[in-house]
């Protein structure tokens, strides 16, 4: 009886759970997408300023355009570091919340592996 009582409790709604799971890693994979990108774009301007810093012939000004390429590239990937950790957490955020609708099991079924995207 009470094993019957448990199972109840812990019924899932599978296809809500496989929703949210979609929902979470195409949010994921998006914000990874936009991540890259902008680490592309801040590599490619890199590049083409530091070029033509180095084609510069005054070495007082060639000394601050080196500076100034890679101040510009430094402030563009923590920018790109930054979005990534928010659309990290918000997509986590709503999975943890989308998941709670899917029954009382799924929490306890899979704890989740947040950290693991953390991490990245």
């Amino acid at each position: 009886r009470e094993e019957r009582r448990a199972d109840k409790e812990r019924k899932v709604d599978v296809a809500c759970i496989q929703a949210a799971v979609s929902k979470r890693e195409s949010a994921l994979t998006s914000g990874l997408d936009i991540y890259t990108g902008a680490l592309k774009s801040a590599f490619s301007a890199r590049q083409s300023a530091l070029n033509a810093a180095w084609a510069l012939t005054d070495r007082k000004q060639r000394k601050e355009a080196l500076r100034t390429a890679w101040s510009t590239f430094r402030d563009a990937s923590k920018k790109a570091q930054k979005d990534w950790k928010t659309a990290k957490r918000a997509a986590w955020d709503t999975y943890t919340k989308d998941r709670k609708a899917c029954g009382p099991g799924v929490a306890s079924d899979d704890p989740s592996s947040r950290g693991t995207d953390e991490a990245l």
